[in-house]
């Protein structure tokens, strides 16, 4: 069970940071 919601939590970690890149990506080509 500590394992899934490591991973899970790993995801949102990754999703918010992708997320974050694509906002500067948008940004940058504004």
């Amino acid at each position: 069970e500590v394992k899934l919601l490591a991973r899970k939590k790993d995801r949102v970690a990754l999703d918010s940071a992708i997320d974050e890149l694509v906002q500067l990506e948008m940004q940058r080509e504004m």
